[in-house]
């Protein structure tokens, strides 16, 4: 009425030499179709019905075919399930393509573009519905990341290689899709976010495959893209990675220490961290490095290894009473932790606050604690969970968007199409937090057998040590160790030889420990006097 409004008044205004027909293309330049035009699309949209489903059908379904023809989005799906729903055209691969073109016109995106890809043979589609699917369906719409499809190379015909790449890069893994990774990255374009996705998880495959000068470059490369869908704490553990497996120690303790303590990443950079410095001969250091885990208690997010590791550590300078609290601590917690395992394997879980919790974009790590703290520890960083949250997230949106136009009871239907979406969403979402359970389980399993021959060198120093002891021999000639470690922090990490004092400085992992060097705990007062 607007546009109506604004060509009467330029008309008028520019007097009788302006023409009925340059007023025409005036609406044109303000968005109008003409009605040549609409005619046109109506009679195009005409006759592909009639090409796909045979005039008979047409006739009968008259109100669908009038409404789809006009663009009357909701009548035409309301009249669908009236007039064609249950016909053998509904059943066909054309009549997939339009039931699903339907859906995604009246806002169920996701719903139409998986209902169009159950079409097993899309090089036999009609041209004309692909061709109206192109024009509603860009590559660039952000649906794409949502859906869950298998990709056929006739999609690619029809809707390019950025809708590919959307749809199907998200869940592309280094480990078995290389190929089809080094061939896709030629089909996007730089600096994005669909080629930094390919870029990085061909970096990893490169490292997998045991190429980490290669592997290094495209991370180098990929850690300077502006849209980049990859956390910059995961690069920079991922970096510290490839450095510790070449033996640049020092550079990678620099790439742990960049990931902040505010990152989920952190837990696993610090732990990384202290096995650098176990390797640098610095079981002092490692000492420090664990004692946060030891002092707070971060329940799930502490992997079982962090003991394992402080136990060898306390092993190394000979402090065997603190190497078995590690080990008692160990099993107290992982005691409890392997039922929560147990039973998220077993699917005895809730899952609705678990994706809730993925599609908030800020929590505290308390709710997050609360929430999923008897799942698997990874779960929060599983990008395959990540994905299927998003995705059942939309599915919600769009189903309670559906719900203001189509809330009769003939449109029940509708509601048990997205509700399927949903549940194979939820199943799969399911099945992951098993397989990370599972995995989880057996981790625990592979440190405890590590436990084990730690409490078993244990005993076996002590009783070594007893009975040099009982033989007379000098705790002196026992040997001892002496040394001093330090921390890039602004509270440095000390360690003293005559002191049992143990401080607490309020930063994660910033601690100053002065201890004795139990190696040499045996020797008597006159020893420590005389040095």
């Amino acid at each position: 009425m607007l546009r109506r409004t604004v060509c009467t008044i330029l008309m008028l205004s520019l007097g009788p030499s302006f023409s009925a027909g340059a007023a025409e293309d005036l609406g044109k330049i303000l968005g109008e179709s003409s009605s040549q035009e609409l005619a046109a699309v109506q009679a195009s949209r005409q006759g592909m019905l009639e090409a796909m489903m045979g005039r008979g059908l047409v006739a009968t379904a008259a109100p669908f075919t009038g409404a789809f023809a006009n663009s009357k989005w909701p009548e035409a799906l309301r009249e669908w399930n009236k007039t064609i729903s249950g016909s053998e055209f509904a059943k066909s691969p054309n009549g997939q393509a339009l039931l699903g073109l339907v859906l995604y016109a009246n806002g169920f995106e996701i719903s139409g573009i998986e209902t169009l890809f159950g079409v097993e043979k899309p090089g036999e589609l009609s041209p004309a519905i692909m061709s109206e699917w192109k024009k509603l369906a860009p590559g660039s719409a952000k649906v794409w990341k949502s859906v869950k499809v298998q990709w056929h190379p006739e999609w690619t015909k029809v809707f390019g290689g950025a809708a590919q790449v959307r749809a199907t890069a998200q869940h592309l893994r280094a480990k078995t899709d290389t190929a089809a990774i080094e061939a896709m990255i030629t089909e996007t374009v730089p600096d994005t976010a669909e080629r930094a996705w390919l870029q990085w998880q061909l970096a990893n495959a490169l490292a997998l495959k045991g190429d980490v000068p290669e592997s290094a470059k495209l991370l180098s490369s990929l850690m300077q893209y502006r849209d980049n869908p990859v956390s910059k704490d995961l690069m920079n553990l991922t970096a510290a990675r490839l450095l510790y497996k070449k033996g640049f120690l020092d550079v990678a303790a620099q790439y742990y220490q960049k990931v902040p303590n505010n990152s989920y990443y952190w837990f696993e950079a610090q732990e990384e961290l202290g096995w650098i410095y176990l390797r640098s001969g610095q079981s002092e250091n490692v000492i420090a490095q664990t004692n946060t885990f030891m002092a707070t208690d971060f329940g799930f997010l502490v992997g079982p290894e962090v003991y394992y590791l402080r136990g060898l550590a306390q092993l190394y300078v000979c402090d065997y009473a603190e190497a078995v609290k590690a080990l008692m601590i160990f099993k107290e917690k992982f005691k409890g932790r392997a039922q929560q395992l147990m039973k998220a394997e077993n699917g005895a879980i809730d899952l609705g606050p678990v994706m809730d919790v993925f599609n908030q974009s800020a929590l505290r790590i308390e709710r997050i604690s609360r929430v999923v703290g008897h799942l698997p520890r990874k779960t929060l960083r599983d990008e395959t969970i990540r994905q299927l949250s998003r995705s059942h997230a939309d599915l919600v949106a769009e189903a309670g968007s559906g719900k203001k136009l189509f809330n009769q009871p003939q449109d029940q239907w509708l509601s048990e199409v997205i509700a399927a979406r949903q549940a194979v969403r939820t199943t799969e979402i399911g099945q992951r937090i098993k397989f990370l359970a599972k995995r989880e389980l057996q981790e625990l399993n592979d440190v405890l057998t590590k436990m084990q021959v730690l409490e078993v060198e244990i005993i076996q120093r002590v009783d070594s040590a007893a009975k040099r002891l009982a033989k007379g021999e000098s705790p002196k000639s026992m040997g001892t160790r002496k040394g001093q470690t330090g921390s890039s922090a602004k509270d440095a990490l000390v360690f003293k030889s005559k002191s049992e004092k143990e401080l607490w400085f309020d930063e994660l992992a910033n601690y100053r420990v002065d201890m004795k060097l139990k190696c040499a705990s045996l020797r008597g007062e006159k020893d420590e006097k005389a040095n």
